[in-house]
């Protein structure tokens, strides 16, 4: 088959580029045709070819002298909209595609599901987070939403009849897939799935877990929102009590990157990608600006450290982080659409205390791999905490079995094997295909 798939980024380590490159990769491997249409990325070629996928960036776009007026009156986002339309209605007509499967565009999602629309082209919507009805992709503000806000609904509104031209939504998790069916979108699509993101993560050794003190452990954004201060002032009153028989380390930075089509993206700092693709995702909440978390994170630090048992090391490889744990902690204030950096912990070996939130409840099997803790109690996370230092034996038991329970999550071969079946049944006739693969409920 011939597919055509769009996203902000190809190159990125954010979670949407490193499973599309995976997606993709793939299928050509199993002989289909595949076309990738990114937003423009700094360094990036405007068209070539990467392990058999052919990549297409969209760069911004230029005014012809009968152009011009037209080119200045629009804004920003108009002059992307207008170049994406462009591309794609030149791709259409050139390459003929059978399905297209739109990731993560932001702002320019419906631009693209109107496109396909208009072209008689099958179009399938892979959502990784909230992006498509809430701005800030994270139904999270300071304090967290009740309701939508404001701009949430006026967007969610117009969106509503839009998403009427897709023929197929799939969410990496239940959390997300059901969100965004209880906003109203996507009830005309024939096809729902869940399809979670699978990492390719070799076995790591675990090394004898003999040490004078239980290592606890957190990697992923310091900023508002995250969890960290929260779990921050948790542990420095556990430290007080227990004192050097504990410790915390918070790897990370306060500065998350942003793609420069695409506003601040949800991820760790920009860093090189591993050999096997993959970037440890850190599940980032809303933020104001890089700058704004930069301060957090510094406040943090200033107020925190090794007095309280806390050490702060700046961002660390996901290999190199949990050879020196015991446990991770995952306090996320907002509903994780999919925890990568949580699947990381557990395919390490190492088991994580987290809170019941968002896709964490998708993931975390108590007792298996991790414990949940209420994030709305009080001393929720300093309960399950305390009650796992006079118990270690509790923890180690886990270990042994955090790899084995989430095989299907590391199972690349397994991820694309779904999104494979999706593209083929948005090629059937409706009568054919009208079911769930893995319904929200």
């Amino acid at each position: 088959m011939n597919v055509v798939c769009l996203n902000a980024g190809y190159s990125t380590p954010d979670a949407p580029a490193a499973a599309l490159r995976t997606i993709a990769r793939g299928l050509v491997q199993r002989g289909h045709e595949v076309t990738v249409v990114a937003l423009d990325e700094p360094g990036g070629a405007p068209d070539e070819a990467i392990d058999g996928v052919r990549v297409l960036r969209l760069a911004p776009s230029r005014p012809t002298p009968l152009t011009l007026w037209h080119w200045l009156a629009r804004d920003g986002a108009g002059r992307q909209d207008a170049a994406l339309a462009l591309l794609l209605r030149r791709l259409f007509s050139t390459r003929k595609p059978d399905a297209v499967c739109v990731h993560d565009l932001g702002p320019l999602t419906a631009t693209a599901w109107r496109i396909c629309a208009e072209a008689g082209v099958p179009v399938a919507q892979v959502l990784h987070d909230y992006r498509v009805i809430c701005e800030r992709r994270t139904l999270l503000r300071q304090p967290a939403c009740a309701l939508p806000c404001d701009n949430c609904v006026a967007a969610q509104g117009q969106l509503r009849a839009a998403s009427g031209r897709v023929d197929a939504v799939v969410g990496v998790s239940r959390a997300v897939l059901r969100a965004h069916l209880a906003a109203g979108l996507f009830a005309g699509a024939r096809y729902e799935a869940v399809i979670e993101s699978a990492l390719d993560l070799a076995p790591a050794p675990v090394p004898p877990r003999r040490r004078p003190r239980l290592e606890f452990g957190y990697r992923g954004p310091i900023a508002p929102g995250s969890g960290v201060e929260t779990l921050c002032a948790t542990f420095a009153r556990l430290h007080a009590a227990h004192g050097d028989a504990i410790r915390l380390t918070v790897s990370g930075t306060g500065n998350a990157g942003t793609h420069p089509w695409h506003g601040n993206t949800v991820g760790a700092p920009r860093q090189a990608i591993g050999r096997d693709g993959h970037h440890a995702q850190a599940e980032l909440p809303g933020h104001e600006t890089p700058a704004d978390d930069a301060a957090h994170a510094a406040l943090l630090r200033a107020r925190y450290g090794r007095d309280h048992g806390i050490e702060f090391t700046g961002p660390m490889p996901a290999r190199d982080f949990h050879a020196g744990l015991d446990l991770s902690i995952a306090p996320a204030e907002w509903e994780v659409p999919w925890p990568t950096a949580v699947i990381e912990s557990i395919g390490h070996g190492v088991p994580v205390v987290a809170a019941r939130r968002g896709a964490l409840t998708e993931v975390i099997a108590p007792g298996v791999n991790g414990l949940f803790y209420e994030p709305d109690a009080a001393d929720g996370l300093a309960t399950v905490l305390d009650m796992l230092i006079d118990d270690p034996l509790r923890i180690r038991a886990m270990h042994r079995r955090c790899r084995p329970s989430i095989a299907r999550l590391l199972d690349v071969e397994r991820m694309i094997d779904e999104h494979e079946e999706v593209i083929h049944a948005l090629t059937l006739p409706r009568r054919e295909h009208a079911r769930r693969l893995h319904p929200a409920d």
